[in-house]
C-alpha cells in the first residue's frame, strides 16, 4: 500500500511539473492602446462623419477587437489590419443626436506560447448642433442669504423643432423651483420662470442649458449672497 502511494506521489508531483508552466504561460499581459479621432477633435458638430483609429502592439495574428459607442457594439463596423508590428483598427459613425459620446476600443489576442493580451481604452467626445439663443433675466444679481430671486428664462420658438423633446435643465436644481406661468409662449418666445433660494453664502455660477436632439444652448447667471 505504501509502494503505491508513493507511486502515486511521483506521479502527481511529475504530473504537476509538467503542467505548471503552461499555467505560467497562460497569465495575462496588458496591451497599451491609443485611440485618435480625425484631426484628434473633441467637439464634433451634428452631422459630422466622426472617423477613428485605435492602434496597438501586435503579439499575434490571431485576434479580436472591436469599437462600441455609448455601449453599443452595432453602431461602428471596423476594419482591421496589422501593419509591422502594430494592430490597426479604423472605423467610422455619424451621430443623429447631440450630446456626449463614450467611444471604448477593446483588443484581446493570445500568442504562441499561449499566453492572453488584453487591451482598452475609452474616449468621449462631444457632438453639437444648431445654437438656441437661451437668455436669463437677471444676468447679475446681489441678493442676502435667505432672499430669494425671480429669474426668467426664454428662447425663441423659431429655433425650436416641435416634433422633438426639448429640455431645460440648470446645475443647481437643488436651489430652483419652477413657478407656474399663465402663457409659457409669448411674443415668439418660450419662458420659463424660476426662483432661486441660497442656502449658503458665496458666489454663484447658475447655468441654464436648453437642449433637443439636434440643438442646444446656454446662458449663466452670476449670483453673489452675502450673508
Amino acid at each position: 500500500m505504501k509502494i503505491w502511494f508513493k507511486a502515486l506521489l511521483v506521479m502527481a508531483l511529475l504530473i504537476g511539473t509538467a503542467v505548471s508552466p503552461a499555467f505560467a504561460a497562460s497569465s495575462t499581459g496588458k496591451l497599451t492602446v491609443k485611440l485618435s479621432t480625425d484631426s484628434n477633435k473633441k467637439v464634433f458638430n451634428l452631422g459630422d462623419t466622426i472617423e477613428l483609429e485605435a492602434a496597438s502592439t501586435k503579439k499575434s495574428d490571431q485576434f479580436t477587437a472591436g469599437f462600441t459607442v455609448n455601449g453599443d457594439a452595432d453602431v461602428i463596423e471596423a476594419t482591421h489590419e496589422i501593419s509591422g508590428k502594430k494592430v490597426i483598427s479604423t472605423g467610422s459613425f455619424t451621430p443623429d443626436k447631440v450630446g456626449t459620446y463614450k467611444i471604448h476600443y477593446e483588443i484581446s489576442a493570445v500568442d504562441a506560447k499561449g499566453k492572453t493580451w488584453l487591451g482598452k481604452v475609452d474616449k468621449e467626445i462631444k457632438v453639437e448642433g444648431a445654437k438656441i439663443s437661451l437668455s436669463a433675466s437677471p444676468l447679475t444679481a446681489t441678493m442676502k442669504q435667505g432672499d430669494q430671486l425671480y429669474l426668467l428664462v426664454k428662447y425663441p420658438v423659431t429655433q425650436i423643432d416641435t416634433d422633438q423633446k426639448t429640455e431645460l435643465s440648470s446645475n443647481y436644481p437643488e436651489l430652483l423651483d419652477e413657478l407656474p406661468l399663465a402663457d409659457e409662449e409669448r411674443d415668439g418666445f418660450y419662458q420659463k420662470l424660476f426662483v432661486f433660494t441660497p442656502k449658503k453664502s458665496g458666489s454663484y455660477k447658475l447655468t441654464f442649458t436648453v437642449n433637443n436632439e439636434t440643438s442646444q444652448g446656454e446662458t449663466t447667471v452670476s449670483i453673489s449672497v452675502k450673508k
